[in-house]
Formats: structure tokens, C-alpha cells, sequence
């Protein structure tokens, strides 16, 4: 079985020193933030070190990005000589959401709308970084990118769907790459079998700029359930909590549900 990559690059150079975007190419890669699947690892690897990206492209399954195939596979495409990137199966979550929606969308704004976390800069900063050596804060910056990219396909696998802010609505984009039993199909289960269901949660403790997401797993017992929300016994808090259904990252059945939660039911 071959290698599933999530990537982003960080360019050497801004487009208008190049030409434009017909000469995307000619930008050069300062550092590819990869996310390999065999070893659930995330890897920043500086040009120098693009053999070790063409090894994993050379087996993979699957290459997954956000406006991968437009920019990134233009740009790494010279580094790869011998190497057509067309060729690999590739998932560019932007064209699912472009062919959904009939416009475009930054990553950031779905991010912050599907995980309550978006980018961590800019581009131009990532150029600003690598022309001032400052490489720990570029490694950080595009592996933080990468981790985003992968969580918002991990959502889309669970869910079904990502979302978006749009007029100052959160706003559902069907997508295309879901897998396995759905969130909302083992959540409406567990309520049906009365079943617990262990959850991964997206938590954001604080407001605006002091606002800290992190995520947590815990073990609930289902009491009420409507299309937004969810009231449950959570076991990692030891008390009945409402939970945001949109929130909960993953999720999947277990056993039946202990005697404290079957006599709420």
C-alpha cells in the first residue's frame, strides 16, 4: 500500500518577482510541510531534502492539498524531473469546493469555520522567514498550515461535509471524499440502540484574540440530541454537559449505555 500525503509549500520568492502567474514555476521551494499517513508524522523538508518528498510521490496512493493542483504541483513540478505529478491521484479539496459552491474559498475561512482554528500567517510572511533564516519560525508557520489542511480533510471524511462562513453564517459545503459511517449517522445510532459513543471534541475556552481551541476524547452517554445540539453524560468530565454537534471532530459507537444514562432516557 502506497503513501497518503497531505503538503504545502512555502516559495522562495512573491509572484510579481516571477512574472506572474504564468510563471508559477519559476517561484523555487523554501520549505514542504509534508503529512505522511505510514508513520502519522509531520515532516518539514527544505529543498535540499525534496528526495525524500519524490520517494513518498513515487509510491503514493494519494496526494491531498488545498489549491495543490493550481500552485503547489506547478511549483514542486520542476524539482520532480522524470516525475509527471499530474499522474499521481490527487485530492485539491479547493476544486471539490469550487465545483460545489461555483466560486472559490481560502483556506482560512473554512478552517476557522469547520475547526474554530485557521492559518497562522500569511505567505508573505513564510517568504519574509526564509530571506531572514529564520527557519524555526517557517518549519512552524508551514507545518502549521499542513496540520490545518489535514484536519479540514479529516472533517470532510467524518462529516460528509465542510463548512464556511458566509453573510455571518456557518454554511454546510457538501464534499466528496467521505468515508466509513458518518458522525451524524453514529450519533443518531447511539440514540437509537442507546448506545454510548466515544467522541473527539473540538473545545474553544475564551473569547477573541484570548480564545484557546484544543480538542479532547471523552465517552458520552446521549440524553437529548436536535440538529444543532446534543446533551450528554461525559465520562472524561463526570457530568451532563450540551455538546455542539458540529464540534465533534470524530465519533464512534460502543458498548450500551451504563445505567446512569438509561435511566434518562
Amino acid at each position: 500500500m502506497g503513501h497518503t500525503l497531505v503538503y504545502d509549500l512555502e516559495t522562495k520568492k512573491i509572484i510579481s518577482e516571477v512574472g506572474g502567474y504564468e510563471h508559477l514555476d519559476k517561484l523555487g521551494i523554501s520549505l514542504a510541510g509534508v503529512y505522511n499517513y505510514t508513520d502519522d508524522t509531520y515532516h518539514a523538508l527544505r529543498e535540499e531534502q525534496l528526495d525524500t518528498f519524490r520517494a513518498w510521490l513515487e509510491d503514493c496512493d494519494l496526494l491531498i492539498g488545498f489549491n495543490s493542483k493550481g500552485f503547489d504541483n506547478v511549483v514542486l513540478q520542476p524539482y520532480m524531473q522524470g516525475l509527471d505529478l499530474s499522474t499521481i491521484p490527487h485530492l485539491d479539496m479547493l476544486e471539490v469546493v469550487t465545483e460545489t459552491l461555483g466560486f472559490r474559498l481560502k483556506l482560512d475561512n473554512i478552517a476557522s469555520t469547520t475547526l474554530n482554528e485557521g492559518k497562522s500567517g500569511s505567505g508573505l510572511d513564510a517568504i519574509r522567514y526564509y530571506r531572514l533564516g529564520q527557519w524555526d519560525k517557517l518549519e512552524s508557520y508551514c507545518i502549521d498550515d499542513v496540520k490545518v489542511t489535514r484536519d479540514v480533510y479529516e472533517y470532510g471524511k467524518t462529516h460528509g461535509y465542510i463548512w464556511y462562513m458566509e453573510s455571518g453564517q456557518p454554511t454546510k459545503i457538501p464534499i466528496t471524499w467521505a468515508e466509513g459511517m458518518l458522525v451524524d449517522e453514529v450519533l443518531e445510532q447511539a440514540i437509537k440502540e442507546h448506545r454510548q459513543v466515544a467522541v473527539e471534541y473540538i473545545q474553544t475556552l475564551g473569547t477573541g484574540a484570548q480564545a484557546v481551541t484544543s480538542r479532547y476524547e471523552t465517552t458520552l452517554d446521549i440524553r437529548t440530541m436536535d440538529e444543532a445540539k446534543l446533551s450528554a453524560f461525559s465520562h472524561s468530565d463526570q457530568k451532563e454537559k450540551v455538546f455542539e454537534r458540529s464540534r465533534i471532530f470524530r465519533a464512534k459507537l460502543n458498548g450500551k449505555s451504563s445505567a446512569h444514562q438509561q435511566s434518562l432516557i
